[in-house]
């Protein structure tokens, strides 16, 4: 059998579309309770969508999600410092 006369193969189907988790919400959750873990993430989503992500894809998806995140870094300490350091020098200007 030659190429031509081989029978015509039907294209191979995309996958279909898993949906993604809400990983602001999953971050929340792990944030504001230290007992929830994120195998417990997971299976939580994978009850809710029995087609979704397995576990390692799940938590690959997640730390992609919060290396986009932007670092918020907050430096109170200073900003209580530079108060003081004000007052200070209001003090000995009079």
């Amino acid at each position: 059998m030659t190429c031509r006369e081989s029978p015509r193969r039907k294209p191979p189907t995309r996958p279909a579309v898993r949906p993604l988790p809400d990983f602001a919400e999953l971050h929340k959750q792990r944030q504001s309770h230290p007992h929830v873990t994120q195998q417990l993430l997971w299976e939580e989503y994978r009850q809710a969508n029995p087609d979704g992500y397995r576990y390692s894809r799940f938590c690959e998806l997640y730390q992609r999600w919060r290396r986009k995140q932007d670092v918020v870094l907050r430096q109170r300490a200073r900003a209580v410092e530079r108060e003081q350091m004000a007052a200070r020098l209001d003090q000995l200007a009079l």
